[in-house]
């Protein structure tokens, strides 16, 4: 079985043009020291299927907290507890989030962003 898994990935990396390990080698490690880069990194991570072509709506990914962090289902997935605590309420973390997708291609890595925009909606 084992070989026939492998002989599946690499067949289909060939056909996508894809090198390397299936899960992209080595975790990157960022020391978070500003409250704006843990909500851009929260926000990369959750619309990071959208970037990526995997869906083209943030909802349709099952895989994701995303809807536990807005409110939007009751699962058991692991919302963290500063999510909250950088948000006043759920609809500003949604705003934040969907409000990035229609300009995700105008921050193709994330350590290219800054954070001199402060794109962060407030109430009000």
């Amino acid at each position: 079985m084992t070989i026939l898994c492998v002989r599946f990935f690499v067949a289909r990396s060939k056909k996508r043009k894809r090198r390397g390990t299936l899960f992209g080698g080595k975790p990157q490690y960022r020391v978070v020291e500003h409250e704006y880069y843990l909500m851009h990194l929260c926000r990369y991570i959750h619309i990071n299927p959208i970037k990526h072509n995997i869906v083209s709506d943030i909802h349709q990914w099952e895989y994701s907290n995303y809807q536990e962090c807005i409110g939007k289902r009751n699962g058991s997935l692991f919302v963290p507890d500063f999510i909250p605590a950088l948000f006043t309420n759920k609809n500003l973390y949604q705003k934040f989030v969907e409000d990035f997708i229609p300009i995700l291609n105008d921050y193709p890595l994330l350590k290219d962003y800054t954070f001199e925009h402060r794109d962060v909606p407030s109430e009000g």
